[in-house]
């Protein structure tokens, strides 16, 4: 599902303050995203008549832009607050905290809009309740089983939206048994006196400098404004990007990019550093094994990074794993690149500045579109130019 932009901000997460019977705050919590998921699936259940439209549609996403005025004309369906499953949610069932939107909240409502592809398949607005409430009141549930408000009062929250993604949660955020598997630990630890586990990076070798001249002739491709990189592909590898690399046209394909990376001749050494200008010299592509893929949408498992992360040991000595590549099967358009879960896919494996990611497009008359991305500077993959050259 793809992240819209609006007041040309990126939503990336969402911040949710509580606050005590004086309207003093008590807590606050940012969240991911994907948190508003649940409500979106609702009304592609409830209202579009859709059960699983994350499998029944070409390529589905959802946005939501906030709204700041307190009149409006609220979406009749679906009724009420959604729940962190997905189904109605009664606030009134049950016991449970007293809470409610905040009366000088700044946010009131959202407007919430579904889409497959670019085809715009539902509108409505909805409060800040409808998708919150159940979510807020989860939040000071637990903090006052934690002991740490009292209980029997009455509270209030306001949200936000956010520019920041979302690396770690609070432990808030998970139910109490979710941390009694084999495996699970808490980061960061619940209080500060607690012990913890700390790790010390260890910052990687400078890459070693290369003069862009030195491959000789190259042919610009693709489009976007000049970045913090340079990507560089041979000629042989793009004819199998093009047309050669067999790819299904009934289901989404991806795979690794390898190659060398450097840093442009006389640019800082530290990757994170404003002036670090990097190269990349792709050289090989290999399919991906154990990926999820349907025509919709396609999922790296763990076990899929796994695998590459070993084959690359074995077989590819001395190449870095630069970037990643997957199919749409659809027409480019600038208004569609990567979804979100390609964006969040990319950040979970994909850390270094100079991994990049390629996008095929497949038509149906088998002409394909290639794509590339890299980090921009607010840390999204946005789409940049490439070069082709012949290998001396």
């Amino acid at each position: 599902m793809l992240l819209l932009t609006f007041d040309d901000l990126p939503i990336k997460s969402f911040i949710i303050v509580i606050y005590d019977a004086a309207l003093e705050e008590v807590a606050q919590y940012q969240v991911p995203f994907s948190i508003t998921a649940p409500f979106a699936n609702r009304i592609a259940r409830e209202v579009l008549n859709i059960p699983d439209w994350g499998a029944t549609l070409h390529e589905p996403w959802y946005s939501l832009a906030y709204r700041l005025d307190s009149e409006y004309q609220r979406a009749a369906e679906p009724p009420g607050p959604t729940s962190l499953k997905g189904q109605r949610y009664d606030p009134d069932a049950g016991p449970g905290p007293s809470i409610q939107l905040h009366p000088d909240a700044l946010v009131k409502s959202f407007e919430v809009r579904l889409f497959d592809y670019q085809k715009e398949l539902y509108q409505g607005v909805y409060t800040v309740d409808d998708i919150f409430l159940h979510g807020a009141r989860y939040l000071l549930h637990n903090r006052i089983q934690n002991g740490k408000l009292p209980g029997g009062g009455s509270y209030s929250y306001a949200v936000l939206p956010s520019r920041q993604k979302v690396h770690s949660v609070s432990s808030d955020l998970l139910p109490e048994d979710a941390y009694q598997s084999e495996g699970v630990f808490r980061l960061p630890p619940r209080d500060k006196d607690e012990s913890s586990i700390k790790f010390t990076p260890v910052p990687p070798s400078p890459l070693a400098e290369r003069d862009p001249a030195g491959f000789g002739v190259t042919e610009l491709h693709g489009k976007g404004e000049v970045q913090t990189g340079r990507i560089f592909i041979p000629t042989h590898l793009y004819a199998d990007l093009q047309r050669h690399l067999f790819l299904s046209q009934k289901k989404e394909e991806g795979g690794y990019i390898l190659g060398k990376v450097f840093r442009s001749a006389g640019t800082s050494e530290q990757e994170n550093a404003p002036g670090f200008r990097w190269i990349v010299e792709i050289t090989d592509l290999l399919m991906a094994e154990d990926t999820i893929g349907s025509a919709a949408t396609l999922l790296f498992t763990g076990d899929t990074w796994s695998k590459i992360s070993r084959r690359r040991d074995r077989q590819y000595p001395g190449l870095e794993l630069v970037g990643w590549f997957h199919t749409h099967l659809f027409p480019a358009t600038d208004a569609f690149g990567l979804s979100s879960l390609d964006q969040d896919m990319h950040t979970w494996y994909l850390p270094r500045p100079w991994q990049i990611a390629i996008l095929l497009n497949l038509e149906k008359d088998d002409k394909r579109t290639v794509r590339c991305y890299q980090r921009g500077v607010e840390g999204d993959l946005i789409e940049s130019t490439f070069e082709t050259f012949s290998p001396k």
